[in-house]
């Protein structure tokens, strides 16, 4: 019980902070709580429903999916912070939509996607299996996943961070 409680409040807390971030509020309203917790119940137990017979397959699946979307972003963070910035950052920039850091980076999101789509040819779960995760009988999605993105990353950011390094008095 205490289980299914957290993972509620867990699926609550992770779309409530999207929805403060995006909408600028503070917090989130009562009927907007009971709403968020409405849906995710609802959507978890479809898949409780729609999984119930082979749940390992699709966890597992799941868990794959994951990595291919957590590895890339990853790599950005640490090429970002070891090699673009050596470790130095204005934790105050992060904040302000005005600051260093500014609003969205295109560029990184445009790498971020690319790299994701670089893995499909590698990647290897119960519904698809890429042509060389084929031919080679092994998930390997998470080397180009972790080696592209941080190599355009460090060449993108790497020219922006000299660029601006230059411009300071």
């Amino acid at each position: 019980f205490q289980a299914g409680v957290m993972n509620l409040y867990s699926a609550y807390m992770s779309v409530s902070t999207v929805i403060t971030g995006f909408g600028n509020q503070g917090h989130v309203g009562r009927p907007l709580k009971f709403a968020i917790m409405s849906v995710v119940i609802i959507f978890a137990t479809a898949i409780a429903i729609f999984s119930q017979h082979d749940f390992h397959r699709y966890f597992g699946d799941m868990l794959g999916i994951m990595v291919y979307m957590l590895v890339p972003w990853s790599a950005i963070n640490l090429a970002d912070y070891y090699v673009v910035r050596k470790g130095r950052y204005s934790v105050r920039d992060m904040f302000d939509v005005a600051g260093l850091y500014g609003d969205f980076n295109w560029g990184t999101i445009g790498i971020y996607c690319l790299s994701i789509l670089a893995q499909i040819p590698f990647i290897q779960l119960t519904f698809y299996e890429g042509p060389v995760a084929r031919l080679i009988g092994a998930d390997i999605a998470w080397i180009p996943g972790l080696i592209i993105p941080a190599a355009f990353y460090c060449l993108l950011e790497g020219r922006r961070e000299q660029a601006r390094s230059v411009a300071l008095p």
